[in-house]
């Protein structure tokens, strides 16, 4: 598998070298004619101006745009006199005399032709008849081509080390953006052990630097959802385990008082007691047993409902101060029946909240016999109200709850340690139907007892 720095110096070099080679295309096959064209149009326009202008223009103007064509371009100026005999070369005061002889034909004031010399190399001349002399200019149109050679040639030796150049810019180009890259790799494969923090490796203020704040949160984040889903795997597990007690439980629990039924109305069927007064004792047995069948087979189909998410609430205006009244006092007749001293309290008078009242009750019944299954004697309720909302605590003497059960009090299939009858399921049906219904619930150890305590 190739690095990421030799990608990267592989795609600068193939970058470099074909931009090399269309400037060498370029160079080789367009700029001959380019250059060709451009400086014939300088040869053109000064000898155009002359033409154009001749006559309205002095013999010095004339001259000095032939001289600035050969100092530009280049060339010969020829001077001939009237007879068209070599008299020198160049222009001004520091004529010379030449040997060298020229194939320029006088053809008017004004002349211009092109023709090929006695080496075959073609020539552009053009000529005017300046005061008593005759000014020649000529140039090698081949020389023109020569002059691109040299510009060719030159600009390879150019062009192979602005690539060794370039290669060396790819090394350090290459190198500069791997080394944080490879650092983030690394850190990233550091981070899949989950044992580092996260860290910054890149301190430059680019795109780098923020790849390195995204891979630290998104690390951070995703330590956070693994923590959250270990920890929710952790606790569907102890659920899946809570659920095959609940069921060994519930199994349990339905099998004594079936059996107590069974056993009950086999001795009232043959008439297998002393008196009525024998008799209405087995019946109301048979009829408790009944009683805490029906209320373990509603606690699996609500929680069942919620686990579906079949459970409903429906909301309707509520006058509290008469509804607590009324369930309060008829609990107090169940609860004083088991010799517990039961008392309640109600600090309002008129406050009407939209609830929904079966829930509510399923609520308050739920805590009240969870309060009567652990009460050394007495339980108290108090029903404050505490700005729009409803508190209600729910208290009982006796043990308190070990704080290793705190946390679970109200979780599904729960039971504390030490208590042997229930499903688990009255608390977590307290707690949902709270939930639905936007409220709080919390259990909290008294001096003498513990406090239930909903706030709706």
């Amino acid at each position: 598998m190739k690095s990421i720095s030799s990608k990267v110096l592989l795609y600068f070099i193939c970058f470099a070298l074909v931009i090399f080679l269309f400037i060498g295309i370029g160079l080789k096959f367009i700029l001959p004619q380019y250059y060709l064209d451009k400086q014939m149009d300088k040869i053109f326009e000064a000898t155009g101006y002359i033409k154009t202008n001749y006559g309205l223009i002095t013999d010095e103007d004339a001259e000095l745009k032939l001289e600035g064509l050969r100092e530009d371009i280049g060339g010969n100026l020829y001077i001939l006199e009237e007879t068209g005999e070599l008299k020198g070369y160049g222009y001004g005061k520091n004529r010379s005399p030449q040997n060298k002889g020229t194939q320029f034909v006088k053809d008017g004031d004004v002349t211009e032709y092109r023709y090929e010399n006695n080496l075959g190399i073609e020539i552009y001349a053009f000529g005017v008849q300046l005061d008593s002399y005759f000014l020649v200019y000529e140039v090698s149109i081949q020389s023109l081509d020569k002059a691109v050679d040299t510009m060719f040639e030159f600009s390879t030796y150019l062009l192979i080390i602005a690539l060794i150049l370039s290669i060396l810019i790819a090394l350090l180009l290459a190198k500069s953006i791997t080394s944080p890259i490879k650092k983030l790799n690394k850190l990233a494969m550091d981070m899949r052990k989950k044992d580092i923090d996260s860290k910054i490796v890149v301190t430059s203020k680019d795109e780098l630097n923020q790849l390195n704040q995204s891979i630290n949160g998104l690390y951070e984040e995703l330590l956070s959802n693994i923590y959250k889903l270990e920890s929710e795997l952790k606790k569907e597990r102890n659920s899946e385990l809570l659920k095959k007690k609940f069921l060994a439980r519930a199994t349990h629990e339905l099998k004594t008082p079936i059996s107590v039924i069974q056993g009950y109305s086999e001795l009232v069927y043959d008439g297998m007691y002393k008196d009525i007064e024998e008799r209405d004792h087995y019946i109301k047995s048979i009829y408790d047993e009944t009683r805490s069948i029906n209320h373990i087979i509603h606690d699996i189909l609500d929680y069942s409902k919620m686990e579906t998410g079949n459970f409903t609430i429906n909301f309707s205006s509520v006058e509290l101060n008469v509804y607590l009244d009324s369930i309060f006092k008829r609990f107090k007749d169940i609860v004083e029946k088991d010799s517990i001293d039961f008392e309640y309290h109600i600090s309002f008078d008129e406050f009407l909240k939209d609830i929904d009242g079966v829930r509510i009750e399923q609520v308050i019944k739920n805590l009240l016999i969870n309060a009567m299954e652990h009460s050394s004697g007495r339980i108290s309720v108090m029903a404050d109200k505490v700005g729009d909302r409803l508190k209600l605590e729910i208290f009982n003497s006796g043990n308190k709850v070990l704080e290793e059960d705190l946390p679970y009090i109200f979780d599904s299939f729960y039971k504390k340690k030490g208590k042997k009858k229930g499903t688990g399921l009255g608390l977590a049906i307290v707690k949902e139907i709270v939930l639905f219904h936007k409220g709080d619930y919390r259990v909290e150890n008294k001096e003498e007892g513990v406090s239930f305590i909903v706030i709706l």
